[in-house]
Parts: C-alpha cells; sequence; structure tokens
C-alpha cells in the first residue's frame, strides 16, 4: 500500500485492547538487547535467489509454538521477518490499551536497546496510518521520499531509506504492530514484502489472542531462545 498524498486524520475513537493488559506506573529501566543469531550468509542467499518472504517464514516462524511471552513471541515473530525480509532491523510495539499508547518490547539493529520500553502515541504519524487502513504501509525517507528524515526510533536503528509498518489485528482489536527498516533489497519493500509482514502479524494476533499482553513485567528472552 502506498502512503498517502496528505497527512492521516485523526483516529476515530481509542481502539480495543485484549486480553490481559497490567500497566507499570513507573517504567522500568532499559533492557539489554537479546542477541539474534541470524547468518548474513541466510540473508545474502534470500537475496540473491529472490526467495519469496513467506516460504521463508514457513520454516522460521516453527518457533513460535515454543514461545510462552507476548515478548517471546514478539522476538520469534520480529527475527523471523529479518530473516525473510533482509533489513537493517526492526521493532515490536504491543499496544497499552490503558495508556493508549504503544510500548517497544522488542527491538533488533543498532542501539536496539535503547528502544526498549519506550512509547509512540496511537496517533503516531506511520502507526496510526496503518491502522486506519487496517493492512501494512510503506514510508521512504530522504530527498523525493514521504519524509525528509527518519523518526526518532528508525533514527536509532540507523533507518536511512525506508520502513515498513503492519498492525497487529484480532479482527477489529488492535494489539499492536511491527515495523522493519531499511530493506537490503534495491527495490526496496514490495508487495511480497507486505504479504509477509501481514502473514507473521496475523500469527503474532493468534497468539496474542490466546495468551493475553502483560506489559508491567517485559523481559527478554531466554539466552538461545532465539535460533
Amino acid at each position: 500500500m502506498s502512503w498517502p498524498a496528505t497527512s492521516p486524520p485523526a483516529t476515530r475513537g481509542a481502539p480495543r485492547a485484549i486480553g490481559r493488559v497490567a500497566v507499570a506506573k513507573i517504567p522500568a529501566p532499559p533492557l539489554p538487547s537479546v542477541r539474534i543469531e541470524i547468518r548474513e550468509a541466510d540473508i545474502e542467499t534470500i537475496e540473491e535467489r529472490r526467495v519469496d518472504p513467506i516460504d521463508v517464514l514457513f520454516d522460521v516462524m516453527e518457533d513460535l509454538e515454543a514461545a510462552e511471552t507476548a515478548v517471546e513471541a514478539g522476538a520469534v515473530c520480529l527475527a523471523s521477518l529479518v530473516r525473510a525480509i533482509p533489513s537493517r532491523g526492526g521493532i515490536v510495539h504491543l499496544y497499552d490499551g490503558v495508556a493508549h499508547d504503544l510500548v517497544a518490547v522488542y527491538a533488533i539493529g543498532r542501539r536496539s536497546e535503547r528502544l526498549i520500553l519506550t512509547r509512540v502515541d496511537e496517533s503516531d504519524l506511520l502507526i496510526g496510518a496503518a491502522l486506519r487502513k487496517h493492512e501494512p504501509m510503506v514510508m521512504s525517507y530522504g530527498k523525493g521520499g514521504t519524509a525528509p528524515r527518519p523518526l526518532d526510533r528508525h533514527f536509532l536503528l540507523d533507518a536511512k531509506k525506508d520502513v515498513i509498518v503492519c498492525p497487529i489485528l484480532d479482527g477489529s482489536r488492535f494489539l499492536g504492530a511491527l515495523e522493519l527498516v531499511d530493506s537490503k533489497r534495491s527495490e526496496g519493500f514490495d508487495k511480497a514484502s507486505e504479504h509477509a509482514m501481514q502473514y507473521v502479524a496475523d500469527r503474532y494476533a493468534g497468539f496474542l489472542a490466546e495468551h493475553g499482553i502483560v506489559l508491567n513485567n517485559v523481559v527478554p528472552p531466554p539466552s538461545g531462545f532465539i535460533r
């Protein structure tokens, strides 16, 4: 889905949260990032052969069955996306229905540890627009792009080119969002990327609908959890 020519209209009504939502009154200090073992050889192979990301995801998303928490499941989803859609990094946001904003619970990439537990408003320029359309959206940066410079959270990940976001929805209920920054492919994030993001977001939504969202005890997955 291409980016709209004008700024999105204001959000009509607050999206409804799902599951067991608990919110910490005092944010915990940033947690150390979890090392994700994604081999460059894997990324180069995907790039050279132009493999459909969905074909890659069918294999790597099997790890979702081992997840026990929303953060662990988010880690599996993001690591799988970075492997299937070669990119600089990404962020997992979960929706806080009490504060009406999104909490970054997991991230991959440069300075990703600084993003953990940071919050963005539900009417965020990019996430808000994708939520209203109920589908993935791509935004480009730089001269001739949608925005002249990256949003602050993308700047921390050293984004320079583009970003793709997909809302996580269980029916009409907003659960969060997945983002990837800077595609490593020359054509950037394409329709295949959008389909892959939607597939993972749907799988993640199913997990969250069953297990719920708890935000008062965000901890990284155990060492070695992500293969």
